[in-house]
């Protein structure tokens, strides 16, 4: 029984690295849970709230950038996980666009789309 708890205590010592492992490990890119528009449709000038839900499997802080393609306007910060977003005046659809960044570079997009109609006063 010493023999193997011996061999079992030198194989430990012999396997172990003496770099950091988390050193030789590859950066895992954020991934992108879910983007929701709330509501999804809304008329000329309104506004909606859009949320990006992420994370990142090393545990880095994330960086969040919005596009909607020049339509539409970002009311708050457009580098928040939540946004405030103003409809312009056109009967369209645009896709909300949400890039989630590592400090790596590593990064997840996802988008939501936008119903946008005229609504009568």
């Amino acid at each position: 029984m010493r023999l193997i708890l011996f061999i079992l205590f030198f194989m430990g010592l012999f396997s172990c690295s003496k770099q950091n492992p988390a050193a030789n490990e590859e950066n895992t890119p954020p991934v992108i849970n879910t983007i929701i528009a709330l509501p999804d449709s809304i008329g000329f000038n309104e506004s909606i709230m859009i949320f990006c839900c992420a994370r990142d499997e090393d545990g880095q802080s994330l960086t969040y950038r919005w596009n909607s393609h020049l339509i539409g306007t970002f009311q708050s910060p457009a580098t928040d996980s939540v946004v405030t977003w103003t409809a312009p005046e056109c009967n369209c659809q645009p896709w909300i666009i949400c890039t989630v960044s590592d400090p790596d570079g590593a990064s997840a997009t996802d988008s939501v789309r936008v119903f946008i109609i005229d609504t009568p006063l």
